[in-house]
């Protein structure tokens, strides 16, 4: 497969949600949510806005880059979320942080770097 670069797998336990960094939280992506039970949980939906991690209000916060202690953690380890959903309703879910894969681009090799100057 010339030309394209390795792939390089890395791990992130998380909870499963793409969750914009500025306030207001609000959910992009919701996929891989699974319940303390280890069942699918489906009460998130895209749109939804993220309104509380372990209890603790994140409407307020500026960045949730400057916690990561908040979504990330042990593998399997649960925590309590609290949602917003687009039709202003509170729900509070127990949910499992899963491993997700992730793949990274590895630098070209030195050779690759070179022809690619020329």
């Amino acid at each position: 497969m010339r030309g394209a670069a390795p792939r390089v797998p890395c791990r992130n336990y998380e909870l499963g949600l793409d969750v914009s960094d500025a306030p207001p939280h609000v959910i992009r992506r919701a996929v891989q949510l699974v319940g303390a039970d280890g069942r699918a949980v489906a009460a998130v939906q895209d749109g939804d806005e993220l309104v509380a991690v372990n209890g603790q209000d994140v409407t307020k916060m500026d960045s949730l880059r400057t916690r990561p202690d908040l979504m990330m953690g042990t593998e399997g380890s649960v925590m309590r979320v609290t949602i917003k959903t687009r039709a202003h309703e509170r729900t509070e879910l127990i949910v499992r942080r899963l491993v997700s894969e992730c793949v990274r681009a590895k630098d070209p090799p030195d050779n690759e770097k070179k022809v690619a100057r020329r």
